[in-house]
């Protein structure tokens, strides 16, 4: 995980010089095998390289949540928590409805999908946090896996549905290519760390 505690350290550097103040990212560290498998008792088998990250690093996130530059990737015990608290689902278009509180009727039965494509959504793709570039609190990028093992983000902007509806089209169709968890972890680092910084 040596990128990602680079690309952690580049992020909470750009962060200070900027806002000067402190809600760097932080991890949790190693988190217990109990936790893991609360976690997996909701989701399903969790893939090895995020097993390896939960072990490891145990979480990354700000010190508060913001409304744009940061993350959020709980800790498996927390995750687990939250997803009780909603309606215990993991699956990709339920976190997307919790992230926004419940409200995103484009995504009731018949309207733009139908029942039968949420329950498969839902049921192949499977959230695990989140992060923000420059959306003060309208978009995100909401990380996920699928059934095998491979990782993905998928864009939302609560106004620009068309592409959120283009690109879940094409994973029911296709699936996805996916990338190695600190790959993508990495890119997303980097991405958010280089927006802070040109917009100051």
């Amino acid at each position: 995980m040596e990128t990602l505690r680079d690309g952690i350290d580049a992020y909470n550097q750009t962060y200070l010089e900027i806002n000067g103040e402190e809600d760097e990212l932080y991890t949790e560290g190693p988190a217990s095998e109990e936790e893991i498998e609360q976690l997996a008792s909701i989701t399903g088998p969790l893939p090895a390289e995020l097993q390896s990250f939960y072990r490891s690093l145990g979480a990354l996130k700000n010190q508060t949540e913001s409304d744009s530059h940061c993350f959020w990737i709980p800790a498996p015990a927390e995750l687990a928590d939250w997803l009780q608290e909603q309606d215990g689902s993991a699956g990709i278009i339920d976190v997307i409805r919790a992230h926004w509180g419940g409200d995103r009727p484009e995504f009731d039965a018949g309207r733009h999908f139908s029942a039968e494509e949420i329950a498969a959504l839902n049921e192949r793709f499977i959230g695990y946090g989140w992060y923000r570039v420059a959306d003060i609190l309208e978009g995100a990028y909401l990380l996920f896996f699928d059934r095998e093992g491979r990782f993905g983000s998928l864009y939302y902007h609560q106004d620009d549905f068309a592409g959120a509806k283009q690109a879940l089209k094409e994973m029911l169709r296709d699936g996805i290519k996916g990338q190695p968890l600190e790959q993508l972890l990495g890119e997303a680092l980097e991405e958010v760390r280089a927006s802070m910084e040109e917009f100051g």
